[in-house]
Order: structure tokens, then sequence, then C-alpha cells
């Protein structure tokens, strides 16, 4: 799923042999939940309106560890960290 943004402007290029991508209505926030969940977490750090660029690249990589090692309720109470472990094992 993505919303209607700039940066999904060449996304049906890119997904040729993807038959169904579902893009959300603007401004319809609730039809991307885990988008805005996971802003939500994001903002305990990066005050919105805040540059990303502000930060330096070992406050970002903190900031994405904390966020990666936070126990999610959708995963169970896992970490999302343990949880792509789990599944890049299963490839292996």
């Amino acid at each position: 799923m993505s919303d209607n943004g700039s940066e999904f402007a060449n996304l049906a290029a890119c997904l040729k042999n993807v038959n169904d991508v579902y893009f959300a209505r603007p401004y319809a926030s609730y039809e991307r939940s885990s988008n805005e969940k996971h802003n939500g977490l994001l903002r305990r750090y990066v005050p919105k309106g805040k540059a990303i660029s502000d930060y330096s690249r070992d406050a970002i990589k903190s900031i994405y560890q904390r966020l990666n090692n936070l126990p999610r309720r959708i995963l169970n109470y896992q970490q999302p960290s343990v949880v792509f472990e789990q599944e890049i094992a299963k490839l292996v």
C-alpha cells in the first residue's frame, strides 16, 4: 500500500509484475494505520516539523535501534528485530 505522494510517482513502473497495489485516498490516514502508528513512534524522537537532517547519523541509528527493539502488540509483543531475524532464518 502507498499513499499518493510524489515519491511514489514511478511506483507502477517498479511493480510491473505485482498484481495488487492499493493506493490510499488523500487525507484518509485511517487507511494506512500501520504507517500512522510508526510515524507516531518516530515522533517520540523527531518532533513534527523538525528536519531529519538536523540529526546525526549516530542519533538516527540510536532511534531506529530503539524502535526495532520495542515490543509490538501486532507481533504478539515480540521485538520487530527478533521477528525479522526469525523470518530471514526461514529463508536460508
